[in-house]
């Protein structure tokens, strides 16, 4: 496993390190082709080879993504965007997780009962709407029409209501998606681990359902849970981009439009910050990989028989 883990982690600081060197170079030359739109490629990238040798030697030596296009430091600059980002999606985690579990319990044990068809025609309708025509529709009937939610994110300067309310629009938006997902994973999985032999043998020890379902299937079925955790809470962490500039969060979407996208209307370019770009694309391929690996590592503390780094599960 120790082997394993080290694979990983040198796996990691490679793709990183690519990503880096492909938005540095790609906004460069897409910076430099605008003034000159002659120029051959290789030759502005043979050009760009000694500021990017330097540019990376600031990252590994003291931890230096450079300046942004205002003189502010572009990594002190996202982290101050990024914590807006990072609460919004792990309240939503903390929201969607258990909420599709324990739906998807109700409808596995209530099978074919009422509350069963309920939440299944929830997970059919909600799974079927993107996350930004939800939020766009609570803003207009919820935040124009009746007034009970902000319009628009609140900022600081709101009272502690508002902006505790700001959250709603945003977080049910991310939530709703995943909860279907997670509801329908478990339903699924609980009901074909109920007709395991093991589960029997424990109802006819005297245990009774929830001691079953809590002891039993739902550990078995965590194992088929785990992977959808990290593989959902990146995909939430990318469309909460679209939730962002919807609902006018200050959060590194907008950061990141503002340097991608923003024009010089003198010339009619288009001015790329390639600091800030550069460490946007690092934090999120970074949060991906790390969040990928430990849930990799999770299934030996899910499930002791499963050997991480083979493909294969003992028995023994």
């Amino acid at each position: 496993m120790l082997w394993y883990i080290i694979k990983r982690i040198t796996w990691l600081f490679l793709v990183l390190f690519l990503i880096v060197t492909l938005l540095y170079i790609t906004t460069k030359t897409l910076m430099v082709m605008q003034y000159f739109p002659k120029m051959k490629v290789w030759d502005i990238v043979k050009q760009m080879i000694p500021p990017y040798k330097e540019y990376i030697k600031g990252i590994i030596q003291s931890w230096d993504f450079g300046k942004t296009q205002r003189g502010i430091d572009a990594w002190d600059t996202l982290m101050f965007k990024a914590k807006i980002t990072l609460k919004l999606n792990l309240i939503s985690f903390f929201v969607y997780v258990p909420v599709g579990v324990f739906l998807g319990i109700v409808s596995a044990v209530r099978k074919n009962k009422f509350i069963d068809h309920f939440i299944s025609i929830f997970t059919l309708v909600f799974s079927s709407i993107p996350s930004f025509v939800l939020a766009f529709a609570m803003i207009l009937f919820f935040g124009y029409e009746l007034g009970w939610l902000p319009p628009l994110y609140p900022v600081i300067a709101y009272s502690f209501r508002d902006r505790l309310l700001g959250f709603v629009i945003p977080v049910f938006a991310l939530s709703i998606g995943p909860i279907a997902t997670f509801t329908r994973l478990v339903k699924g999985e609980l009901l074909e681990t109920f007709g395991q032999d093991y589960l029997l043998l424990a109802r006819t020890k005297g245990l009774n359902q929830r001691q079953v379902i809590f002891r039993h299937a739902l550990r078995n079925s965590a194992v088929a849970v785990m992977p959808e955790l990290s593989t959902v809470f990146i995909a939430v962490l990318t469309g909460s981009f679209f939730i962002e500039i919807i609902y006018n969060v200050q959060g590194v979407a907008n950061l990141f439009l503002e340097s991608l996208f923003k024009p010089v209307l003198d010339f009619n370019q288009v001015f790329i910050d390639t600091n800030t770009v550069v460490a946007i694309g690092f934090f999120y391929s970074a949060m991906a990989l790390v969040i990928s690996l430990v849930s990799d590592l999770l299934y030996a503390v899910i499930d002791p028989r499963m050997k991480i780094g083979r493909k294969r599960v003992t028995n023994d």
